[in-house]
């Protein structure tokens, strides 16, 4: 209920400047949230293969690990941070078009 009547009270210039904001800092983002899957599948198959690859040095071997874990790590926090912004731009645009619609019936 909190949440439902916070939104209500955002005003219209509000939610557009929100809207506007975080379509353009996602756009401004070098890759897609459909790209950083992508490339995040790839990192965990060179993980695999780091992890599966014997090598005479242990020491590179963990070092490789270790660098490809920090690489998934920081693309999955990329991943999250997208949808966390992809799913408050859903809510923002429905609350737009709601009170688009609200005033249409005015």
């Amino acid at each position: 209920a909190g949440a439902g009547t916070h939104n209500s009270n955002v005003s219209m210039e509000e939610l557009e400047q929100f809207s506007n904001h975080f379509n353009g800092c996602l756009q401004s983002l070098p890759t897609t949230l459909a790209q950083d899957t992508d490339i995040l599948n790839t990192w965990k198959q060179n993980l695999l293969l780091a992890e599966s690859t014997s090598t005479n040095d242990d020491n590179d071997k963990v070092g490789s690990v270790n660098d490809i874990s920090d690489m998934i790590s920081a693309i999955d926090y990329r991943i999250s941070f997208k949808g966390a912004i992809g799913k408050a731009l859903v809510v923002a645009e429905a609350l737009i078009a709601k009170k688009n619609e609200y005033i249409g019936e005015l």
